[in-house]
């Protein structure tokens, strides 16, 4: 995860991308941060499939929030 965060910082800093991919490039390697770490560090690899099912609903259900907003904007 700590190679995902250098990652991010060396493309913003060496300026490897234009803005509009740039900004994709590092909302997706949030995107996979953020699992890793709920995954890993949260202990979820131990738990019931209820506590799974129910943090999958609650990202699905603020994709729907972001992206009608999105499209509302």
């Amino acid at each position: 995860m700590i190679v995902m965060t250098v990652v991010a910082f060396v493309a913003v800093g060496m300026e490897l991308m234009s803005p509009g991919p740039l900004i994709s490039f590092i909302v997706i390697l949030a995107v996979v941060q953020a699992f890793l770490q709920v995954y890993i560090f949260m202990h979820l690899k131990h738990e019931k499939v209820s506590t799974s099912l129910f943090i999958f609903w609650g990202a699905a259900l603020g994709f729907v929030c972001v992206f009608g907003i999105w499209w509302m904007v």
